[in-house]
């Protein structure tokens, strides 16, 4: 049976939405552990993620590919955490309205 999964994104959004995917760092800078980014371990093919930007949520996507490791994407915004990441493949569709 798949999940539905809440997400809440800020900056990433528009580039994520862009290149068809989510990623998050396993740790941040100061090496914790932040359990956001330990739960996209759960996220398996077929479940859906619900993408929730300035108080709204503006698309719904399907997991394409099991959550795998992935260093930080090149093109992506630099932020306060390690490059060792999560990745996960997703095929983003926008709702009419938000």
């Amino acid at each position: 049976m798949a999940s539905i999964y809440y997400v809440h994104q800020k900056s990433s959004y528009k580039h994520e939405r862009k290149l068809g995917y989510l990623w998050s760092p396993q740790r941040a800078k100061n090496g914790r552990m932040n359990r956001g980014f330990a739960n996209m371990t759960l996220i398996k093919t077929g479940d859906f993620i619900l993408h929730h930007v300035d108080g709204r949520i503006l698309s719904i996507s399907k997991v394409a590919v099991d959550c795998y490791e992935h260093n930080r994407p090149s093109d992506y915004p630099d932020g306060n955490w390690s490059d060792v990441g999560y990745m996960i493949d997703v095929d983003y569709y926008d709702l009419d309205e938000p």
